[in-house]
């Protein structure tokens, strides 16, 4: 979702054009591309290193956070960073921390602290697929009212099943009863348990339930508590993203510019309640509508022109009867 938004450029707080650096921070890349390539690394890692290019900063490399290794200088405490095990020149990469612990060299990310509620969800996956997979569960039982033997038990078993692979029917004498073990599907599946997971997990990224694209028993979302979610959404857990991206953009820009995601473009509302908004800012003077078409890249509207009453150069004399 942050990816859809776009990133703008502000100087002593008015907005201006966005330098190539910030509209395309890598090479024939996207800006969401770019963004993509931090939050997975945020979010995977709780690391995100970035490697920089040109003097002034002209653009940048998000590099696979398993290539690179962080050290402590013991003797200066300067941090040293290794890019495929050579020493990088200070300043050429940039690190990005979801979380950042006292005295800890790398951030802390979602995953930290959370490998339970992980373990459980792939031991689940891997149950299931044992069970669908494997020969070592028997799809029934046949029993006798007569005492048999092993030797008897594994003829008639390998004997029952050489015939039920050519035959639709059979009838079973002596007393031997066939009973299939039939579990339902919802059994099988585990559905609530691997529900519970999916929450556990979206808990663990901070992503509401209106976001799994699956039904929360329980729940109901409307326009307007969806719009409250998204806002939450925002607030609780994109801004953590958000302003280490912001942060690091704005650090290779001139001092007096800094660079912020246009929120609105998530919390966009309906075509109703969003011009009612804009009424309601042109009523109290907030804006005027010439400054939001601007910012939609519209020409403002032609000035109305103003009737003027034709002045007859006769009427003093009609008036006086001359």
């Amino acid at each position: 979702m942050i990816s859809q938004m776009d990133l703008q450029v502000y100087r002593e707080g008015k907005l201006i054009k966005t330098p190539p650096v910030v509209a395309n921070p890598i090479d024939e890349e996207s800006q969401s591309s770019f963004v993509q390539q931090v939050i997975w690394s945020l979010a995977l890692w709780g690391n995100a290193y970035v490697k920089v290019y040109g003097s002034p900063v002209s653009s940048v490399e998000v590099l696979d956070p398993d290539t690179v290794v962080v050290t402590r200088d013991e003797i200066t405490g300067k941090t040293n960073y290794w890019l495929n095990g050579k020493l990088q020149p200070k300043g050429k990469i940039r690190h990005l921390k979801f979380e950042r612990m006292p005295g800890e060299l790398k951030g802390h990310g979602p995953l930290q602290g959370c490998a339970g509620e992980l373990k459980a969800a792939q031991q689940l996956d891997k149950f299931q697929q044992t069970w669908f997979n494997t020969d070592g569960i028997p799809k029934g039982v046949l029993s006798s009212t007569q005492a048999v033997n092993a030797q008897q038990q594994k003829a008639l078993v390998e004997a029952f099943e050489a015939f039920v692979k050519e035959h639709k029917n059979v009838l079973l004498p002596l007393g031997i009863k066939y009973e299939t073990l039939a579990t339902k599907p919802m059994e099988l599946q585990y559905v609530e348990v691997a529900e519970a997971n999916i929450r556990n997990i979206a808990r663990i990224f901070g992503i509401p339930a209106a976001n799994l694209l699956s039904a929360i028993e329980g729940t109901s979302m409307t326009y307007t508590n969806y719009e409250e979610s998204n806002l939450q959404f925002l607030q609780n857990t994109l801004c953590r993203y958000m302003n280490e991206i912001e942060d690091f953009l704005s650090s290779l820009l001139p001092r007096s510019q800094k660079v912020q995601f246009n929120e609105e473009m998530l919390l966009r509302t309906s075509t109703e309640k969003l011009w009612s908004v804009n009424k309601l800012k042109t009523d109290i003077g907030y804006t005027s509508g010439d400054e939001m078409r601007e910012a939609e890249g519209k020409n403002p509207l032609p000035k109305p022109v103003t009737p003027t009453e034709k002045v007859n150069p006769n009427k003093d004399n009609e008036d006086s009867g001359d």
